[in-house]
């Protein structure tokens, strides 16, 4: 029993110096996000904190020099729409699926958080492909999903992943809320249904939030409760649209209630882009590669962030689904491949969705003071050919080592 607490000092001791760790990645092609790439650069991190960025850095004593020669360093990279961690196997296995509540279509109280898998199998995979931090969404199926988390694809403990357990409450205008319940010949079956239970509901809020004002002692409503930050504009609201007429929609509720909007995959955003720019509504794009597979769908093309960075729009690109999360950098090259240019696409997966989050104080960017998410890969990142070869998060390097990798070697031809 006394070697208990010599093994919980040495464990202590242990831990203290993984967090303590102090890198130097050294002679590398670094793109800070904040200006043209060092060549030949120097990124220092110390602890969790990136601590010097610079082509003419010493560095210090204490510090372990990587040789990245040759290779590319990036900000780690955010995938600002996601359900990773919520579908392990899709469709495949009903069990492992937590995405959509539909048992009624105004779900605000749900939180992702409460059903996040922390081993998911998904996670490495995303993971080598330099993807540091997800917004992991409820699904579409219902108007009102639930809220988001910020979630960091590092090792640990749920409480040590999460950095943000409710970043923004999710609204679904267009087909999945009517094919989830258009079929039961329950409200919301068309577009005008949707419409009006989301005014319905946000009225209903603001009387609670006037009664709880007047009456603390009022009774708690969960769902009422959880839609009062964003009446008052203290947590954005997220609102999946694809169509011209749902992105109209999203505009109008926006104005009628003074909601602090961010437009979701946005397939016609192009169409509006200049009224978007002027009323300084981000977007955050669904995959660059949507086809026009569906009727909300029908004016896809891959130009559309072109065309918002033309009109001066705030965008980030997303991947939605889970198993494609780690596909983020070869969305934004396919938009580089149809006229954005590439700078503008790195920023699109890197400080652009830090901007739309509220996070760009801490990520998106390499500058001292900004928490050591990094990647190195051989090259531009948005080519898939350029393959990632280290990943940091929070300072401390991550095994990009995935389950696809094991099954390969353990059965590939001798």
């Amino acid at each position: 029993m006394k070697r208990l607490p010599i093994l919980i000092l040495l464990l202590t001791i242990l831990a203290a110096s993984l967090s303590a760790a102090r890198v130097a990645l050294v002679g590398g092609r670094i793109y800070t996000m904040t200006g043209p790439p060092i060549e030949n650069g120097v990124v220092l991190i110390d602890g969790d904190r990136i601590t010097g960025v610079g082509s003419n850095l010493v560095v210090p004593a204490g510090f372990d020099r990587l040789d990245v020669s040759g290779k590319s360093v990036f900000p780690g990279l955010i995938n600002a729409s996601t359900v990773l961690g919520l579908s392990e196997y899709g469709g495949l296995v009903p069990s492992t699926v937590d995405t959509n509540e539909t048992t009624h279509p105004v779900t605000p109280q749900l939180r992702v958080t409460d059903a996040f898998h922390l081993d998911s199998r998904n996670i490495p995979v995303v993971r080598r492909y330099g993807v540091t931090q997800v917004l992991v969404t409820p699904g579409a199926s219902n108007v009102f999903s639930g809220q988001s988390a910020l979630v960091a694809l590092s090792e640990g403990l749920l409480q040590e992943v999460i950095l943000e357990s409710s970043v923004a409450v999710h609204i679904n205008l267009g087909e999945p809320p009517r094919s989830t319940y258009g079929p039961r010949n329950r409200m919301p079956m068309t577009r005008m249904g949707i419409a009006a239970m989301v005014r319905q509901t946000l009225i209903d809020t603001k009387q609670y939030a006037e009664k709880v004002e007047r009456d603390p002692s009022t009774a708690p409503d969960l769902v009422l409760a959880a839609l009062v930050p964003i009446i008052r504009g203290e947590k954005p609201v997220i609102i999946r649209a694809q169509r011209l007429d749902d992105l109209l929609t999203a505009l109008s509720l926006t104005e009628e209630f003074g909601l602090n909007t961010i437009l979701s995959e946005a397939a016609d955003a192009y169409k509006i882009a200049d009224q978007l720019a002027t009323r300084q509504i981000p977007v955050i794009l669904g995959p660059v590669t949507t086809q026009p597979a569906s009727m909300e769908t029908q004016g896809a093309i891959y130009e559309n962030a072109a065309r918002l960075h033309q009109a001066g729009v705030l965008f980030a690109i997303s991947t939605g689904g889970a198993q494609q999360a780690g596909q983020l950098p070869f969305e934004a090259g396919m938009a580089a491949a149809y006229g954005l240019d590439k700078e503008e696409a790195l920023r699109s997966i890197t400080i652009n969705p830090a901007r739309i989050l509220g996070i760009d104080d801490r990520y998106g960017t390499l500058e001292s003071g900004k928490i050591a998410d990094v990647v190195v890969a051989d090259g531009l990142i948005l080519q898939p050919r350029n393959r990632v070869v280290r990943v940091f998060i929070k300072g401390q390097e991550i095994s990009i080592r995935s389950w696809q990798e094991e099954l390969y070697e353990k059965y590939r031809n001798p």
